[in-house]
């Protein structure tokens, strides 16, 4: 089935991409997150205005190498209620000559420990089919078209560089989800709307109500990384 111009999915009976690796490259207010296994692409999607966008590549046999999918800043929400279909998946080339679509919002559902990237247009009523590519990684089709996706347990992945070091060792729990959640609410374009667009004031409030309680983030590795990130957002910004 062809999930837009630019690429397409044929079904499948199991998880094809066993040897791809995800990646949660975090940042303060930009984030990318990657599916990827190392090669050399040469058929691939082309950036929008800044590096940190939305990336499909293939290799010279039309053989599914990466997706580079940036994390939009807006808070949303959309209801997955459990009764959407689901299938396995692999992904084949189309008309890979423009930009890939970005996701517009994101939910960062910390109760079911999941990451939902969408569109806009999409709503709860809106029948889904779910294609996963891994175990923790699936796109969300609707309408037959790519409209987003979701990344189970996504704070498992969370790395400072595409092939950096993760600590899956470590499972987040609850309350490291809670805080990230808090996170998310503060350092988002929700927030920064509602504070007259002042990072000043928006960086403050992270420093004020994530770095008291950073302990709650179980993993050393994914605590520093917070930690620093919250440290880069005060220099630059106060």
């Amino acid at each position: 089935m062809r999930l837009s111009s630019m690429f397409g999915c044929h079904k499948s009976n199991e998880v094809i991409y066993k040897d791809h690796n995800l990646a949660w490259v975090f940042g303060g207010n930009s984030s990318v997150f990657c599916f990827f296994k190392k090669g050399e692409p040469t058929i691939t999607t082309e950036h929008w205005i800044s590096d940190l966008s939305d990336v499909l590549s293939f290799d010279d046999k039309g053989g599914f190498l990466s997706l580079e999918l940036s994390i939009p800043g807006y808070n949303g929400f959309l209801e997955l209620n459990g009764t959407q279909k689901i299938c396995f998946g692999s992904l084949y080339p189309g008309n890979v000559s423009g930009v890939l679509e970005p996701m517009q919002e994101r939910y960062f559902d910390w109760k079911n420990k999941r990451l939902i990237c969408f569109n806009k247009g999409i709503s709860k009523s809106d029948e889904f089919l779910l294609v996963k590519l891994h175990h923790d990684f699936c796109l969300i089709v609707s309408e037959g078209k790519y409209s987003g996706f979701i990344v189970s347990d996504p704070l498992r992945y969370i790395t400072g560089e595409k092939e950096g070091e993760i600590d899956i060792e470590t499972s987040p729990d609850m309350e490291e989800y809670f805080l990230m959640a808090r996170f998310f609410n503060i350092m988002s374009d929700n927030n920064v709307y509602a504070s007259d667009n002042d990072m000043t004031k928006v960086v403050s409030e992270l420093k004020d109500k994530i770095l008291p309680d950073i302990g709650l983030i179980v993993s050393q590795k994914r605590r520093r990384l917070v930690k620093n990130t919250v440290f880069d957002l005060l220099d630059f910004y106060c």
